[in-house]
């Protein structure tokens, strides 16, 4: 059994700003069209085989945008670029998947070209850096992501991912039009990853705790690399109102030192 679907989606986004601390006015607008389709094979063991297009937009935020200028260390300042363009993403993924009353996984392998990459970029004036965001060039990802859950007893649910990829960057800092790339370095240094895992368990009478980590390998930058890190928590819910709402006690990195 085959099944194809296919879209085309119109955005038109429209930023402005007036800072009543001084003359900056902003006026930033932008029109995108966005195709998507997917050819889906379907298989008689609850499984499937798809090949999918789609493109996408990563609107900068509001960190992102705002100019202010933080000089509490007056020779390290950082602000906000109000002119920033959204990042465009276009991705192929090949993916097999398979789904079951009490487990499921999928296994995706990718494509993904992003234009206009918002990164931070740091230049040097008179002694003083100066850090803000910069749609600063554009990166190509090859990659593998596998997820999968199951279910035991009717109570413990575990659900675990994982996302390994090679990325390459190219662009130019606008500032210096300074031509910036990593092509150049070794090839075990573009391969990242992040790993996350889950487990939730009911405990009777609308109780149920859970617990996740997430680990991110560092991240490459033209300007060089952002460490690793790693992200915890566990938590004790209970149900009230009817299954209408929960309360409960959530505890983040709570083996981590401030």
């Amino acid at each position: 059994k085959y099944q194809m679907k296919a879209g085309l989606r119109y955005e038109y986004t429209d930023n402005a700003g007036d800072f009543a601390s001084g003359t900056v006015k902003v006026k930033n607008s932008y029109h995108n069209l966005f195709p998507s389709f997917v050819i889906a094979t379907i298989f008689d063991n609850y499984s499937n085989l798809k090949l999918s297009y789609s493109k996408r937009l990563q609107r900068p935020g509001l960190y992102n945008l705002d100019p202010f200028e933080d000089a509490r260390d007056p020779n390290n300042i950082s602000k906000g670029n109000p002119y920033l363009s959204p990042e465009l993403s276009q991705t192929v993924d090949f993916a097999y998947g398979k789904f079951a009353e009490k487990k499921s996984y999928n296994v995706s392998l990718y494509y993904k070209y992003t234009d206009k990459v918002m990164q931070q970029i740091t230049n040097v004036d008179s002694g003083v850096f100066i850090t803000t965001f910069e749609n600063i060039g554009n990166n190509d990802n090859i990659g593998l992501n596998i997820y999968g859950q199951v279910e035991w007893w009717d109570s413990l649910t575990i659900r675990g991912s994982g996302n390994v990829y090679y990325l390459d960057q190219r662009g130019i800092n606008p500032n210096t039009n300074e031509l910036l790339s990593n092509s150049d370095i070794p090839f075990i240094d573009h391969i990242q990853y992040n790993i996350y895992g889950s487990a939730e368990l009911k405990l009777g009478k609308g109780f149920s705790a859970w617990l996740f980590g997430n680990f991110n390998s560092r991240e490459l930058t033209l300007q060089g690399k952002v460490p690793s890190f790693t992200f915890m928590g566990v938590g004790l819910m209970k149900e009230i109102w009817k299954k209408k709402g929960t309360i409960g006690i959530q505890i983040y990195n709570p083996f981590n030192e401030y």
